[in-house]
């Protein structure tokens, strides 16, 4: 019987298994903020329709929403609000997550950026030049965030993901978020007694407008879990 050469007809070497992701501190410091975040912003909108036509000022300071800022500064036009306190209030709820979505950019941004950018070998060559164009531009992206058609989430994890120094990240941050409150004023200090009246009619009304805003909120929420867990109806026998 012969024997059989070293190496031939051995099984080939698997790799090793990847490590198992552990939950870390730093994990939960990084997302748990993001978290709570979202789920403040869905528990806050329903606060929207009662205090925009009575409160618009409080409802800047709670959500911090482009509505808000336009009727508090149409408030401010008639003399019912202090403009100052208009262009300022909206500042922490606008900003209080940013830096939570840089340095999570920071931990995973490629990981969750590619993974948002399906693709294979394609998704790799976009997500390459994304970062080339971040590396070159990516402060006057954070600056004009606001104002671009994509959500402002993915600037920022991009901006944590290319490792801008995070003291330019948050100074563009904070001027592009001036600009965007600061813009919106402007509508709602030329609109005015206009915009009064319709934040008032919304306020009348805010009982339906909210219990309807809850009801879509719950059925959205319902047709997302649909969509992601639910399996494929089978055909009939």
């Amino acid at each position: 019987m012969q024997s059989q050469l070293p190496g031939k007809g051995a099984p080939p070497k698997l790799p090793p298994p990847p490590a198992p992701f552990m939950v870390t501190w730093k994990d939960v410091a990084c997302l748990g903020p993001i978290a709570i975040y979202i789920v403040y912003g869905y528990a806050a909108l329903v606060l929207g329709p009662s205090l925009i036509g009575k409160n618009p000022l409080l409802l800047e300071a709670l959500r911090g929403n482009t509505v808000a800022i336009i009727i508090g500064a149409a408030f401010a036009h008639v003399g019912r609000a202090s403009i100052l306190a208009v262009l300022l209030l909206p500042i922490p709820s606008l900003m209080v997550a940013d830096p939570f979505l840089y340095w999570a950019g920071w931990r995973y941004g490629r990981r969750i950026l590619m993974g948002s950018a399906p693709g294979g070998s394609k998704a790799e060559k976009r997500f390459l030049q994304m970062e080339h164009f971040f590396s070159r531009y990516g402060l006057w992206t954070i600056f004009l965030a606001y104002f671009l058609p994509l959500p402002t989430v993915l600037f920022y994890l991009a901006a944590g993901e290319t490792h801008i120094p995070f003291w330019k990240f948050l100074a563009a941050d904070l001027a592009g978020t001036l600009l965007w409150i600061g813009t919106n004023t402007a509508l709602g200090w030329i609109l005015g007694s206009r915009a009064v009246a319709i934040a008032q009619d919304i306020s009348r009304y805010s009982l339906p407008v909210t219990i309807g805003l809850v009801v879509v909120l719950f059925g959205w929420a319902l047709w997302q879990s649909d969509l992601t867990s639910g399996k494929p109806r089978q055909g009939g026998a």
